[in-house]
């Protein structure tokens, strides 16, 4: 088994005053709601690893990367309900605003239970690495299992992958004047977890964005031998310009948006299909018949343990029209490998036509009959539709669990 590997903490920018407000307001908040049955209080994700996009407004600084934070309870100490907690999130981000400061917050509540069983997952890693201990117990991060890079589930990269791609294809329904910046900050997010996801499956993982692109730079120059399914130096490149306007180290070049777009979709969309050809140990091309596949490995059991979870979602009674489809659905696929067909599908579509309306009808009803749940009619199916759907779909059923 491998060892573990030291990992440095990730620290590439300096102290900033705006989260010194964030840590202070995280920790006020957080204990006055929860009091004595708070064990500790740890920043996550891209602010712990000071890798956070910063953009100045008028109103204050405003981040694009979440405030992510895990409230760890004492043992024996209910969990408040769920409704407190997104209370205390909007509170949270509201005395944020009201300081200059403009965010969401995300907060999870769990118990110590909870980092003792985390899973070889890429949020694991980073967060036994990179978290930090705002107040509480310092070194309640040790309750988390010790992995290696090369120790990541694989499937787990190829997920992230395929999450970053919905997250591209959700721009495509907004009519507003943001999309087209939405659209560019999304893409520059799938760069560079497509570059994670390539990492982690090429056994070469290491915590932060920065170590990352030279990681892949490194990858780049023995890009035959590693078997890469693209132009690596291409990607590298593309890859450091991504990371580097990410951490605010350069402007981004939104002008481009479009052939930006297009360039990291096409990465992805062959690095999606490579991964689950590696993952099947199989030369196949055919995206369906990987997904079933895939889908099949996985088992029975789990497959319906995912149409369990849509069904506890959507209701009952809301969900009954949709059993008979559901059933045939399952014998292929669990929700997520569905949901994750139909948008790689979609996607592939939207790179060759741009969602102008030339993708064929017959297309996109098979794309839609992917969905779990659906609002449109056959005879109005486009591109940004279906985006739509895919998205909601995503939200409803993916976005909060990992069946």
């Amino acid at each position: 088994m491998p060892t573990e590997q030291r990992v440095a903490r990730v620290r590439p920018r300096a102290e900033v005053p705006y989260r010194a407000v964030i840590c202070e307001e995280l920790v006020a908040c957080s204990t006055n709601a929860l009091g004595d049955s708070l064990r500790a209080l740890v920043l996550t994700g891209s602010l712990a690893r000071r890798e956070e996009t910063v953009v100045s407004r008028t109103k204050g600084t405003m981040l694009r990367s979440d405030v992510e934070c895990l409230a760890v309870l004492h043992d024996g100490h209910p969990r408040p309900p769920a409704a407190l907690v997104r209370q205390l999130c909007r509170s949270l981000a509201a005395r944020l605003a009201a300081r200059g400061v403009l965010c969401r917050v995300g907060l999870s509540v769990v118990r110590a239970d909870y980092l003792r069983r985390l899973p070889p997952h890429i949020f694991s890693y980073e967060l036994r690495a990179c978290g930090e201990v705002l107040c509480g117990e310092q070194r309640i991060l040790e309750l988390i299992p010790p992995i290696s890079a090369a120790q990541i589930d694989r499937e787990d990269a190829w997920r992230t992958l395929s999450n970053r791609m919905i997250e591209q294809l959700e721009p495509l329904a907004d009519t507003s004047g943001k999309a087209q910046e939405d659209l560019h900050y999304r893409t520059l997010k799938l760069c560079l977890d497509l570059g994670t996801s390539v990492l982690v499956f090429t056994n070469l993982y290491e915590a932060g964005y920065a170590a990352r692109a030279r990681r892949f730079a490194e990858l780049a120059k023995m890009a035959v031998k590693a078997g890469l399914p693209f132009a690596a130096g291409n990607f590298a490149r593309q890859l450091r310009e991504c990371t580097a306007a990410k951490l605010n180290q350069r402007p981004s070049d939104a002008r481009r948006v479009k052939t930006f777009a297009r360039e990291i979709g096409g990465f992805a969309q062959r690095a999606w299909l490579w991964e689950l050809r590696e993952m099947l140990n199989v030369a196949e091309d055919d995206a369906a018949l990987l997904v079933r596949e895939f889908a099949r490995q996985q088992g029975l059991w789990r497959r319906l343990r995912g149409w369990a979870y849509c069904l506890r979602r959507r209701g009952w009674v809301f969900s009954l029209p949709s059993w008979p489809r559901w059933l045939r659905l399952a014998t292929r696929y669990s929700p997520r490998y569905a949901i994750y067909l139909a948008a790689f599908r979609l996607h592939g579509l939207w790179l060759r036509d741009g969602g102008d309306g030339a993708s064929g009808a017959d297309e996109l009803r098979q794309i839609a009959a992917l969905l779990p749940l659906q609002r449109i009619r056959s005879s109005s199916l486009s591109v940004p539709k279906l985006a739509a759907e895919i998205s909601r779909n995503y939200h409803k059923f993916l976005a909060e669990t990992r069946a």
